[in-house]
């Protein structure tokens, strides 16, 4: 029985009506652009007449004159302002999905929200594609669904829609990519070597766009030490035979092509260098500076606007396109280098995992060579990625003859986050080289640990000549190379990390 002395019957609910306002939205000045992930196309109030009326759901479909959602919407948001606080604007997520095949939008409400007299402001949003179809795009709501008290779907003509027409708002598809290549992750070169091949990119644009300027930085050493130009494979032959800009400028850290008048057609481009006989650093590897593309809208003359990196864009959205990736470093070679040390690269895979305890394991292998006797005194290592601390019983083992077999090996000691082989006097050949390799065991007494290491920089290699003088590091030629990451794992509950 209920309260009050009823007779269990739930008092029927009556139907109220939706009433659903299209609210008018501005335009958008510079248009809709390639991955913007916030553009409102639809500004609503919703509201009740005495009775109230929960929401359940929201169908839209393209506006009159609309491009096609699918090929350019990723998502529609809707939002609502339900704490009533307009300085908060449209506060709460109601409801969200995407396109259809068909182009229809159909969202359920995610929580209880009801209607009433007052009314219930309503924006929707749009998430856009990084590539842009059409020329203008809207939003009309073809149905808001809703449910009474008691739960009954309200009929169809229980919803009244009104407002001003829903507006299309323009999309600029004008859009320049550039997708930077992947290289040798070391390489060296002569000093006073000429064209070298630093950086390499493919880049494409619309018909009506011009790139005008791209720049890049050193990511490591200093854009003094080259002269620069830029050269494209136009028809993909895998030869850069047309010059695009013969003259890069270096100011203010930044290297700078100006492509106005450059006739850049899609296809494959590379940055060389010439470099300088006497550089200010030892290597050099470039990199896309990521606010140093820029370009226009040939037939409006208007730039295009913001620069999408890596995937992530404004929230206005993206013109330009850049991917990029790591350029080759370029060590420095000399006469005047004394003595030549080059790290071996690991074959593939270069990432192994080992359980605890595995001997003898190659963290290390690098060859050196000598103009004139001396003696290798020390030689250090350090971790670029884990921990030293992760392996033991570190071994120098060296070849003097190039027969596959070690002619000495000397232990190494674990000293402020480097592995050091001290009091060597070792020779280094004359026009022969020597092959050395850094080896460990797993330690048994951890579940996970990893490592990979290098030779330590300037601290890497020492050497004296016969009168006890000490070889200057730039007298010393490093190149490295990858080298092995050993992964220790147990199996048992040590997890993989």
């Amino acid at each position: 029985m209920l309260a009050g002395g009823g007779s269990g019957t739930l008092r029927p609910a009556p139907m109220p009506f939706i009433d659903v306002i299209n609210n008018k939205i501005p335009l958008l000045a510079s248009g809709v652009l390639p991955g913007a992930s916030k553009v409102e196309l639809l500004d609503m109030t919703l509201k009740t007449g005495r009775n109230r009326a929960r929401l359940t759901g929201f169908d839209f479909l393209p506006a009159f004159g609309s491009a096609e959602l699918r090929y350019n919407i990723t998502e529609v948001v809707v939002m609502a302002d339900l704490n009533g606080k307009s300085k908060d604007g449209c506060e709460a997520n109601l409801a969200s999905a995407r396109p259809d095949y068909y182009d229809v939008i159909s969202t359920d409400v995610y929580r209880p929200v009801w209607l009433s007299k007052k009314g219930l402001h309503i924006e929707v949003y749009a998430k856009f594609n990084s590539y842009l179809s059409g020329e203008d795009i809207g939003l009309d709501i073809a149905l808001v669904s809703g449910v009474n008290l008691r739960g009954v779907d309200l009929p169809f003509e229980n919803v009244r829609y009104g407002g001003v027409d829903p507006i299309l708002q323009p999309m600029d598809t004008q859009s320049w990519s550039v997708s930077q290549e992947s290289g040798d992750k070391y390489g060296s070169v002569e000093i006073d070597q000429q064209g070298v091949s630093l950086l390499k990119f493919y880049s494409w644009q619309s018909e009506l766009v011009q790139p005008k300027t791209m720049s890049f930085t050193a990511q490591q050493g200093d854009l003094d030490d080259a002269a620069y130009s830029l050269w494209a494979d136009t028809n993909w032959d895998d030869v850069f035979d047309v010059s695009v800009c013969s003259a890069g400028t270096v100011s203010n850290g930044k290297l700078s092509f100006n492509l106005a008048d450059a006739d850049m057609p899609d296809g494959r481009y590379e940055v060389r260098g010439d470099i300088v006989a006497v550089p200010v650093s030892d290597h050099l590897q470039l990199a896309f500076d990521t606010s140093g593309l820029n370009a226009v809208n040939t037939e409006t003359g208007k730039p295009l606007q913001g620069t999408m990196v890596n995937g992530t864009a404004p929230a206005t959205g993206a013109q330009i396109r850049l991917y990029t990736n790591v350029a080759t470093l370029f060590s420095f070679k000399s006469a005047d280098h004394e003595l030549v040390v080059k790290e071996i690269p690991t074959a593939s895979p270069n990432w192994q995992t080992v359980e605890p305890g595995t001997p003898d394991l190659v963290l290390e292998a690098f060859t050196a060579s000598s103009t004139s006797l001396m003696y290798i005194t020390h030689v250090a290592i350090t971790a670029t990625q884990g921990d030293l601390s992760s392996f033991t019983n570190y071994v120098m083992h060296w070849d003097t003859n190039s027969d596959g077999i070690f002619d000495g090996s000397v232990a190494g000691e674990l000293v402020n986050e480097q592995v050091v082989f001290d009091g060597l006097l070792l020779t280094s050949p004359v026009g022969n080289t020597y092959s050395f390799e850094i080896r460990a065991d797993a330690r048994d007494d951890i579940q996970y640990g990893y490592l990979r290491a290098q030779l330590s920089g300037d601290a890497g290699i020492s050497a004296k000549r016969p009168d006890g003088s000490a070889l200057a590091t730039d007298k010393i030629f490093e190149q490295y190379a990858d080298q092995t990451r050993w992964s220790i794992y147990s199996g048992d509950g040590g997890g993989m990390g």
